[in-house]
């Protein structure tokens, strides 16, 4: 995704087994602050062949993504609902999302996220 480009994130929230997700959160897209990036191109390997061997052959229908920290530390979770490539959410609703957080691994400086293409998007 391009630097300088927008994407909504959907907090989820489980109570007494009820999934409810928060009003879209907008964040830009800057180096050393948040990007995303098509998975089929791996972050350490620019070749996909690690990432390949981890997440399987459909690791093309999903994202990376890094942020800070020390800025976004605890904002993402596993479950939580995204607008990536463009889509926009209408109003204050989930619906159009068309990506969802399947890990989130902290490292030292940065998080690394992986994300992937709901079905039907």
């Amino acid at each position: 995704m391009k630097l300088g480009g927008y994407i909504y994130h959907c907090k989820r929230t489980v109570t007494d087994d009820v999934v409810t997700y928060s009003e879209p959160i907008k964040y830009r897209l800057r180096f050393n602050y948040l990007t995303i990036q098509p998975a089929r191109v791996a972050l350490n390997n620019m070749s996909g062949f690690y990432t390949t061997e981890e997440y399987g052959e459909h690791i093309a229908m999903g994202w990376n993504g890094i942020a800070n920290a020390q800025i976004f530390d605890g904002a993402f979770n596993e479950g939580d609902l995204l607008f990536l490539d463009g889509a926009e959410p209408s109003g204050e609703t989930h619906d159009g999302a068309n990506a969802i957080i399947t890990s989130v691994r902290n490292q030292n400086k940065a998080i690394f996220i992986t994300l992937k293409k709901l079905e039907g998007e």
